[in-house]
Order: structure tokens, then C-alpha cells, then sequence
């Protein structure tokens, strides 16, 4: 086995596994209404299987950064991926409700483990110029799971019922396990020059391109999910878009994201400018902005669409990178951190939208969701220009944690 594959094969593992973690996470989306009528629950309280873990992962991932210790990053990834099988496992034999929930909850203690691993590990995994390639692989099976493994769990939850998808999701956590056992090198914890913990990333002078990379990526999450939470009454209300056509729009946006992750990520990070990441964020903030307005037809509907998905596929990778840059000698609690604020905007994001959908309506969610993409993209320039205008791998190479590489010798990062 060459060396490229040597080192793109643990990758490829790790992004396989944020693909059925974003997956478990999000299934709920397609089985909400067989989970509230097997539950004996309205639909609105079926819906906190979808909140619950994501705040459990905030405050799983808060926790990681403020106390990491000193375990290996493959036995947490192995931990995770154990718990997530023992989760889903949980929900698809959950006799009532609290019971699913707790199950839930459980996803998401794994949820904030994998990902505060999981999102730093590009710089442990790759050589230097690579970093950029191998967290956009990894975050990729964010945007797999939206194309593919949540359709796939709503297919066979009309197949089999929602208990057999949680099963299913089940077995993929166990595999996802052996697999990290089998091709993932033992990964130690960072030495003490990259075990910085949140005082000092975040504190002084050199901690303000961190502060304000990380308040970027909240508002620009905050701002997507406020908005596209709303995204279906919006393509049929607003747009006229017919109910059965509305799905394949909404497959068309996960292409278009899987496009915008794969192809644009490479492109902008390779850029040394400032503006970059903030450009990509604003014509993420343009769709929502413009679909009230402009979408008066399916064809209007589908570019909006398409535009966002663009936007938003690229944006999260691009805004890791970002605190990557600004926090080159700490990237794993830069990560945790990232995981946080992510999940933290995703919950709060929701939530937001609803309340501005019941206070006024969701052409005005949209606006307000596109407005805050806007002060986002106006962030990211600033920390951009803060953290300096090298490429992510320039700066990430000067890092020095402890680890093994995939070889199975012992040598600094």
C-alpha cells in the first residue's frame, strides 16, 4: 500500500463514521411521524428526538474541550462508536417515549465525543498540505448523510417501520467500530504543546482570530438552520412548488451541497485571501434572502435551492478551517470548540426560526435567517484577517502534538 493510501485510509474510515453519526442523528427527520404514532405522542413532542441530542452534544463537546485528559483519540473514537450502537439499539426496542429519549440522549454524549475527536484530526491523520483534503473527506459524510443515509432510513422505515432503521443504524455503528479497531493508528493524546485548553485559545491578543472565527461559524450555522428549517413551506407556499416535487429539490440541494463540500472547499482553501470563506457564506446568505422574493415558480425554486446548497455545502469546512488557522498549536480543542458552537447553533438555530415563524412568518424567518449569514461572512473576513492569510496547511504544520502515525513509529506530528 503506497503512502497516500496509508494515509487516506484511516481518513476515509473516520468519514464514514461522521456519515452514520449524522445519520443516527438525523433519522428522526423521516420517522418522525411512524416514532409519534408508535409512541402514542403528538408529533411536536416526538420532535425533541431531534433537539435533545444536539444539545447533549454542545455540552458533550464543552466538556471535551474544558477536560479532554489524556486518553487515546482512537479508544474515544472506538467509545463513541460503541455508545452510538448502543443508542440506536436502545430507540428501535424503546417501549414509550422517555425511554426513546433517554436513547437519545445517549446519541448525542456520542455525537459531542466523535466530533470533537473527529473534527480535528485531519492535521494528526495527513501530512501538512494534505489537512485541507482530509477535513473536507471527513465532514463530507455530513453532507452524504443528507443525500443518502437519511432518504435511506426513511426508505426502510416505510419498508420495515422506524424501529427496524434504528436497528440498522445499530449494526453500522458496530462496523463503523471495527473498523476504526482495525484501521485507525492508535492516535495519543497531544502532548502538552498542542493540550491548550480553553483559557488560553481563547484568551489575549492571539485568542481574538480564534474568538472570532468561532463566532462566525455559530452565526452562520444559526442562520442556515433558521432559515432552512422552513425550507419546504417555503418552496410550496412562496415558490408554488407541487408537495410531490418538493423531495426531489431537496435530494437536488444535497447534491448540490455534496458539489460545494468536494469541489469548492479545495478551491477556496488553497486561496491565501481573506475574503475567501466569508464569500462562500454570503452567497449561502443570498438563497434565503432572495427566495421570498424571486422564487415564484419551480425553476426560480430549484436555482435558490441549488445557490444554497452551494453555499452551504462548502461553508462548514471552510469555517473549521478557519478556527484551524487561528488556533494552529491547539487544533483539538479548537475542534471541541467548533463542535460546540456547531451544535449549539443548530438547536438554537431551530428554535429561533420557529419563534419568528410564530411571532411573524416565513418569508420574515428566511430574510432574518439571510441577514444573519451576512453579519457571519462579515466575521469570517475579520478573523480571516486576524488569523494572517496563509493556507490552513502552512500554519497547521507548525503544530507539534504527540502521536502515532499510520506507519506504527513514533514521530512528532
Amino acid at each position: 500500500m503506497d503512502t497516500t493510501s496509508r494515509h487516506y485510509l484511516p481518513v476515509t474510515v473516520v468519514a464514514v463514521g461522521s456519515l452514520t453519526v449524522v445519520t443516527s442523528e438525523m433519522a428522526p427527520v423521516g420517522l418522525l411521524p411512524q416514532m409519534a404514532a408508535g409512541l402514542h405522542v403528538n408529533t411536536g413532542t416526538a420532535g425533541l428526538a431531534m433537539t435533545a441530542p444536539g444539545l447533549v452534544a454542545a455540552a458533550t463537546a464543552l466538556l471535551f474541550a474544558l477536560r479532554g485528559g489524556r486518553a487515546d483519540r482512537r479508544t474515544l473514537l472506538l467509545a463513541s462508536s460503541g455508545t452510538l450502537a448502543v443508542a440506536n439499539l436502545a430507540a428501535a426496542l424503546a417501549p414509550a417515549f422517555p425511554v426513546l429519549l433517554a436513547a437519545r440522549l445517549l446519541t448525542g454524549l456520542a455525537i459531542g465525543v466523535f466530533w470533537s475527536v473527529a473534527a480535528g484530526l485531519g492535521p494528526r491523520l495527513v501530512p501538512a498540505p494534505a489537512v485541507g483534503r482530509a477535513t473536507t473527506l471527513i465532514l463530507g459524510g455530513v453532507q452524504v448523510a443528507n443525500v443518502a443515509g437519511v432518504p435511506a432510513t426513511a426508505l426502510i422505515g416505510r419498508a420495515a417501520g422506524w424501529r427496524a432503521a434504528f436497528l440498522v443504524l445499530a449494526v453500522a455503528a458496530l462496523a463503523i467500530g471495527a473498523a476504526i479497531a482495525l484501521l485507525v493508528p492508535r492516535l495519543p493524546a497531544p502532548s502538552a504543546a498542542d493540550s491548550t485548553r480553553i483559557g488560553a485559545v481563547l484568551g489575549g491578543p492571539a485568542g481574538r482570530a480564534v474568538r472570532w472565527a468561532l463566532a462566525a461559524q455559530f452565526l452562520a450555522v444559526l442562520g442556515h438552520f433558521a432559515a432552512y428549517t422552513y425550507v419546504t413551506p417555503a418552496l410550496r407556499d412562496l415558490a408554488g412548488v407541487a408537495a410531490g416535487t418538493v423531495g426531489v429539490l431537496l435530494a437536488l440541494y444535497g447534491a448540490a451541497g455534496l458539489i460545494g463540500n468536494f469541489v469548492g472547499v479545495p478551491l477556496v482553501s488553497r486561496s491565501g485571501r481573506s475574503w475567501t470563506t466569508g464569500a462562500l457564506v454570503l452567497v449561502t446568505a443570498l438563497a434565503p434572502l432572495t427566495l421570498p422574493l424571486l422564487a415564484h415558480g419551480t425553476g426560480s425554486g430549484t436555482a435558490m435551492l441549488l445557490l444554497w446548497g452551494l453555499g452551504y455545502g462548502a461553508a462548514p469546512a471552510l469555517l473549521l478551517l478557519d478556527i484551524f488557522r487561528a488556533a494552529p498549536q491547539a487544533t483539538e480543542t479548537a475542534g471541541a470548540l467548533g463542535t460546540f458552537a456547531f451544535n449549539l447553533a443548530i438547536a438554537l438555530g431551530a428554535a429561533a426560526g420557529g419563534a419568528v415563524v410564530d411571532a411573524a412568518s416565513v418569508p420574515v424567518t428566511l430574510v432574518a435567517g439571510g441577514a444573519v449569514l451576512i453579519v457571519a461572512a462579515l466575521l469570517s473576513v475579520r478573523a480571516r484577517a486576524l488569523a494572517g492569510r496563509r493556507a490552513p496547511e502552512t500554519v497547521i504544520a507548525r503544530q507539534e502534538p504527540e502521536k502515532e502515525p499510520v506507519t506504527g513509529s513514533r514521530q512528532p506530528a
